[in-house]
């Protein structure tokens, strides 16, 4: 019934309901487990009210997240800049499955190491630099593996564009801390966020070029 409490929270009156869990829960478990604890359906009413109205505290972070993300990312060509969310992507995944987890210092590490390998063999030497540590040594060993794939897959990627992307993420990972006044995982935080944001959007407002000015609100990084 509609004066009972959220199933969820068991605080708060549960007053919408919810396509996906069947039953009402309150406006507060809805906006903060939506497409985090709940499969949201595309079509919720409330998904496509917080998508055009997000909430202020919300926007205000998307507005501070974009504020870090642009300057590294505005001048990418466009396969530079498919090669860069795809390392986003391979380090949240990757960061979600490896115990225990990795630290914005191992990603810098392990960027900057590879980076280093690719930009050697692009003047014809053949050597494999290597972070200092056993966790970003171990990043590094798997990234390049599947960026490796993905080079074979994408012929208009060239052997230079990995070097750029490594280069962006390392400087990326190293300056998160200071920029978000955070701990020690504030560069794959804001990767988590802005995946999460790319999943919530259907496929026909997924942008399929590189951003060149901030959006008002929302990230609309692909």
């Amino acid at each position: 019934m509609k004066g009972q409490a959220c199933p969820l929270c068991g605080h708060q009156k549960a007053r919408r309901t919810c396509p996906a869990l069947a039953r009402r829960i309150c406006p507060r478990c809805c906006g903060t487990k939506r497409l985090v604890e709940i499969r949201c359906p595309s079509d919720c009413g409330y998904l496509e009210t917080s998508r055009v109205h997000p909430p202020a505290v919300t926007q205000r972070r998307q507005e501070h997240d974009l504020r870090f993300l642009i300057p590294i990312i505005h001048d990418l060509g466009e396969p530079q800049y498919r090669l860069f969310m795809f390392v986003q992507k391979f380090l949240r995944d990757y960061r979600s499955t490896i115990v225990p987890t990795i630290v914005d210092v191992d990603v810098a590490a392990a960027t900057g190491a590879l980076a280093a390998t690719f930009e050697t063999s692009g003047r014809g030497i053949i050597y494999e630099h290597q972070p200092s540590s056993i966790s970003a040594q171990h990043l590094t060993t798997k990234l390049k593996a599947s960026l490796d794939q993905a080079l074979k897959q994408d012929h208009t990627l060239t052997t230079q564009n990995p070097a750029v992307v490594l280069r962006r993420t390392e400087r990326a990972a190293q300056d998160a801390q200071k920029f978000f006044d955070a701990d020690r995982t504030s560069y794959l935080d804001l990767i988590d966020r802005v995946c999460r944001e790319t999943t919530s959007q259907s496929p026909s407002e997924q942008p399929t070029t590189t951003p060149t000015a901030e959006p008002h609100s929302g990230l609309i990084i692909p």
